[in-house]
């Protein structure tokens, strides 16, 4: 009984401790926030739009915590935490088996899994679990129904009110559970204490509705890539900034290079069924047009080297990046992609893409 007691002890402070960490956490300024983003999104396009890409520094390569989290997510009924499972049966016994059915609870686990690891290689114990849980299940439940077209501009235009903080009261289930999960996450980061957060989400849903508005033959590349970006990188803010109860300027630079990086990684894989479902991309812009997803493949080689160096002052979450982006930007997606549309891939993008998959082997 005395070693039980002794132990308990030792637990709260511990718990105390990472929660004390955790309140401490720097927290970006609304003024450095606008500044960091004008930054990163001017930077962006214009490493994107080079069309180049330099030699990746293969010795780095190292074995890293972050693919295997997310890569384990579609396992999750093995390696999710206690806190996942508990939120997990808690909302789908209240909204149904058929809204949190497997295919969204996966997108949830990857989401919840990406943002507590990421934040763990950032040094940061993971907390806030049950409000990680509901904002990675904002996506599976926005993001993908509106690509769909399955959500009313109406509905779109409420979530708006809501997060600007209007009045507008839910009138149909959808809509409730959109309230209510928005609302559970500001019991615990209210607008007045947490600024940038509630910035971060009206810029994020922005963009989602910019999504479907360049979902069409005559938006410019530049509007798809942007928007992509966007997506990504405000998501990965959102979701690391309830796991670390705030975030730095220079973590918040970091989050927006790897996580619109991310965005970006996803479409090129997806590209094939995006072109199917008559989504735009601009991989699939690039199909349409050129037969191919050369130039967008070069363009996202060079903008890894951005991503690189914005990640320097971050070496663990670069290794983890690292790792992820060499699975991801795999010489057989690229050459599955091609065979599908007839063509043959570069020798030299052959060469250089085949190099970084030989680096993770």
């Amino acid at each position: 009984m005395r070693i039980l007691n002794y132990l308990l002890k030792i637990t709260v402070l511990l718990v105390s401790f990472l929660q004390l960490n955790a309140q401490a956490a720097p927290v970006i300024s609304l003024q450095e926030y606008d500044d960091a983003l004008v930054e990163v999104q001017n930077a962006f396009y214009t490493k994107w739009s080079e069309h180049n890409s330099t030699e990746t520094d293969l010795n780095t390569a190292q074995t890293s915590l972050l693919p295997a989290l997310i890569e384990g997510a579609k396992h999750f009924d093995l390696l999710l935490p206690i806190p996942f499972y508990r939120s997990y049966f808690r909302y789908r016994e209240k909204y149904g088996e058929d809204v949190f059915n497997r295919s969204v609870v996966r997108a949830v686990a990857k989401n919840y899994i990406g943002a507590s690891g990421v934040a763990s290689l950032f040094g940061s114990s993971a907390v806030n679990l049950e409000e990680l849980f509901l904002f990675s299940s904002l996506h599976p439940l926005t993001d993908d129904p509106l690509d769909a077209k399955f959500i009313s501009e109406r509905t779109m235009s409420k979530i708006t009110h809501w997060l600007n903080g209007e009045v507008d009261p839910p009138s149909s289930f959808y809509e409730k559970m959109i309230y209510d999960i928005l609302e559970k996450i500001y019991l615990k980061f209210s607008p007045q204490k947490h600024p940038v957060f509630y910035k971060i989400l009206r810029q994020l849903h922005q963009a989602q509705i910019a999504s479907t508005k360049v979902q069409n033959q005559n938006a410019t590349e530049k509007e798809l890539i942007e928007v992509a970006f966007m997506k990504g990188a405000l998501s990965a803010c959102a979701g690391l900034y309830i796991a670390m109860n705030g975030m730095s300027t220079e973590q918040f630079k970091a989050a927006l290079w790897f996580g619109g990086m991310l965005q970006i990684l996803d479409d090129k894989k997806d590209v094939l069924i995006d072109q199917k479902e008559g989504i735009e991309t601009v991989f699939v812009r690039e199909i349409r047009v050129n037969r191919s997803i050369l130039n967008a493949s070069q363009s996202t080689l060079g903008l890894h080297e951005q991503v690189l160096s914005a990640l320097r002052a971050f070496p663990s979450v670069a290794a983890a990046y690292r790792r992820y982006f060499y699975r991801e930007f795999s010489i057989l997606h690229l050459m599955d992609y091609e065979r599908n549309i007839g063509l043959t891939i570069s020798d030299p993008l052959k060469k250089k893409c085949g190099n970084l998959l030989k680096s993770t082997n």
